[in-house]
């Protein structure tokens, strides 16, 4: 039961954070796959449908005992429910419960009367097909649902949706056009290879004439409980990527933990569950942007346009912060190269455009399997902002900055190998090196980048390759250039003794990009996982200093085996604890912060119509870690004289400033942010959306690179206008 203006959500919930049921059922019984769901209401927001719950509802399920169950036997039945709980403001709450009821066996079961009469009102309400109406699927550009009446169809069926199961479309406003008595639902279709739509469409009146069947199934009726399936442990709804959602059961009633959740208490809840069932606020969730009723869209992007745009920005990209540290390391190789024969040179340059364009494919390979396979979409730069890959950066980035100051050196044992292994060595250094290039450049963006990479990572495979083979060949661009180009070549100074010195000085770089990322990782992972960053890296510099004073080949044999042991030991307990740095997550912490003299507040769905309810025009900032231009639009907008300007414009005119931080984190606030960026094409940070104060007017986008305070000050006369 939900108190007065809560609510939780539906299968799809639209917008929402769906919950998550996980059995732990005794040896031979079995749980079925879903619930019995009853309909959910559509509520409209600005950006999408949401699919949810009010009042008291009922959610039924099947578990099977095993055939040889003898009656007298006591069975304990646990589960471990999860659940997102709404008000009609900004305010979410997580919940999670953890449940056990035990029953005695019996020959017979006695049902209760009033939870029977409330599962035949259950399934009084799912989806069948009926004589009645003739239901097509078709697809073209967006899906289309069209009914068609028959003898006993009701001739007003009044209100339609359809409530998709499977997420195959978005939660776009749907389109009803009516013609005679045919009805047609067009809706958009969703992202990723999720198949067609299965689910039903409600009719608030009935189908039939009687006002009976409220859902008529579309595609398989999915909501029909399945046949039971084995299930030690099994989370409900799983095969299909959706939680099913049960009854929410927060604490003890007349509690200041009841109170907030906004939920009537159930008097079953056993202490133990109520120890389990501690919530914190967040922000809501999931949502899918509309893609209507947006202003400020990008012109339309060619291919060609897309293939100049990502070369272009693969060149600029070599100006960002993140790649300069491997800029400086392909200085010195060309310095290392002065006055060799120019095809050693130009080899070296072609194996660093290899091993950068293999890594390329590579990531946009692996965001195309993830997007097409899987349904789970990636924007560029996501890969190293995932916690496991930023700790690996940084400690790759610290060992390459203790090998710069001469902590030690890698290859030692190979330098009295003949010229051609030497050669070869050099070959796979160039490799791996435009392998860096490119992982430590990903977080990174560039002007001219936003549009075309959005374009990109909807493209077909040989489509993507194309693109992104562009955006390899800009950022490799000016090596192949120098290395092409003897009258550069033969301007910089020779090799000598002042190498080492300028080798050393290198390392600083390497050692400030280290810290770019650990800042990244802190932001994830809290001071916890900071300090457990911090003690894996003095275990790595202790195993590199072991290895460049005991594993050389001046040294004995069982010296360098020893040394070795040592050095393998200490990269032991380092990744034991860059592991446990991973696992830590950074706390909340408050929902609001200062910029200057400006409160900025977390962007949510419901914050931000909440706030359009009021009347405001609204702000957002999409930004994420590791974003240098993020990071230079704030201190330039914000921080620099003409802020105070700015802020008092935001003062005057009551504009709300909120933030959308994008973490990767692959929750329900990252997945709202990703989506609603999508109506400008957009899947790479920073950018800028103004809400105008009239709420009838479309948002439309300031900026998606540089930003400055002029920007700002003519989107707010826009939003205010």
């Amino acid at each position: 039961t939900h108190a007065d203006h809560w609510h939780t959500y539906w299968l799809n919930p639209g917008l929402g954070t769906p919950t998550t049921l996980k059995w732990e059922l005794p040896e031979g019984w079995q749980a079925s796959n879903s619930f019995l769901w009853p309909i959910p209401k559509a509520k409209p927001t600005e950006v999408g449908n949401q699919h949810l719950y009010e009042g008291t509802q009922w959610l039924f399920t099947t578990v099977t005992p095993p055939a040889d169950l003898k009656p007298g036997e006591t069975i304990a039945l646990k589960a471990s429910a999860k659940w997102l709980v709404c008000d009609e403001g900004s305010r979410c709450l997580p919940g999670s419960q953890n449940v056990e009821l035990s029953l005695p066996s019996a020959a017979e079961a006695t049902p209760v009367a009033s939870v029977m009469a409330e599962l035949e009102k259950v399934k009084a309400q799912q989806a069948q097909a009926s004589p009645a109406w003739e239901v097509k699927l078709e697809k073209g550009e967006a899906w289309t649902v069209t009914l068609t009446p028959k003898e006993g169809a009701n001739p007003d069926p009044g209100e339609v949706y359809f409530f998709d199961e499977k997420a195959s479309i978005t939660n776009d406003p749907q389109k009803v056009a009516r013609e005679g008595g045919v009805i047609r639902i067009t809706a958009t279709p969703g992202t990723g290879k999720k198949g067609d739509p299965i689910g039903f469409v409600h009719a608030s009146k009935g189908w039939l004439k009687d006002g009976s069947v409220p859902a008529l199934a579309v595609g398989a009726p999915a909501t029909a409980a399945p046949p039971a399936a084995p299930a030690s442990t099994r989370t409900t709804a799983e095969d299909n990527g959706l939680a099913a959602r049960p009854a929410p059961q927060p604490g003890v009633a007349g509690t200041a933990a009841a109170e907030d959740t906004g939920l009537v208490p159930a008097p079953a809840a056993t202490a133990a569950a109520q120890e389990n069932s501690k919530e914190q606020p967040v922000e809501t969730g999931t949502a899918a942007a509309a893609s209507t009723g947006v202003s400020g869209t990008k012109s339309e992007v060619t291919f060609w346009g897309a293939v100049l745009g990502l070369f272009l920005a693969g060149m600029i990209l070599n100006l960002m912060p993140c790649v300069f540290p491997v800029l400086a390391l392909k200085v010195q190789s060309f310095i290392k190269q002065a006055g060799k024969d120019r095809r050693h040179t130009v080899n070296h340059s072609l194996a660093y455009t290899a091993g950068l364009l293999v890594f390329v494919w590579l990531v946009a390979g692996g965001m195309f399997v993830a997007s097409r396979s899987f349904g789970q979409e990636l924007a560029w730069g996501d890969i190293t902002r995932y916690t496991p890959v930023l700790a690996g950066v940084v400690i790759v980035l610290f060992l390459l900055g203790l090998n710069l100051a001469g902590l030690f050196e890698i290859g030692t044992s190979l330098t009295a190998v003949g010229g051609e292994l030497q050669d070869k060595k050099g070959y796979a250094g160039s490799f791996w090196s435009g392998a860096l290039t490119l992982l430590i450049s990903t977080p990174c963006s560039a002007p001219l980048m936003a549009a075309p990479m959005g374009f990109a990572l909807k493209q077909s495979p040989l489509s993507q390759f194309v693109l992104f083979t562009a955006f390899g060949l800009g950022i490799a661009l000016p090596y192949v250039v120098l290395a092409n180009s003897p009258g550069l070549l033969k301007r910089l100074p020779k090799p000598g003794a002042w190498m080492e010195t300028f080798k050393k000085a290198l390392s600083f770089p390497m050692f400030a990009a280290a810290i770019f990322f650990f800042n990244a990782f802190v932001t994830k992972t809290g001071g916890e996982g900071a300090a457990l960053m911090l003690w894996a890296l003095l275990l790595t510099a202790i195993a590199a200093w072991i290895y460049g004073h005991w594993c050389v080949p001046s040294r004995s044999g069982r010296s360098r085996w020893t040394g070795g042991v040592a050095a393998l030991l200490m990269v032991a307990g380092a990744v034991k604890l860059t592991h446990d740095a991973s696992l830590e997550k950074a706390s909340a912490g408050g929902a609001s912060y200062m910029t200057g003299d400006l409160a900025w507040e977390t962007w949510s769905p419901a914050k931000l119509a909440a706030e359009r309810a009021k009347g405001r025009a609204v702000f957002v900032d999409y930004t994420t870690i590791n974003c240098y231009t993020c990071e230079l639009n704030e201190r330039k907008v914000f921080k620099s004289p003409g802020s105070d300007t700015v802020i008092a414009k935001f003062k005057a005119h009551n504009v709300a400033p909120l933030r959308a931080k994008y973490l990767v984190d692959g929750t329900p606030e990252d997945n709202a942010i990703r989506d609603s960026l999508k109506p400008w094409g957009i899947s790479t940070y920073p950018a800028y959306v103004m809400y105008p104060a009239d709420a009838s007017k479309p948002p439309f986008l300031i900026s998606d690179a540089l930003l400055s305070q002029q920007d700002v000050l003519d989107a707010i006369d826009k939003a205010m206008n």
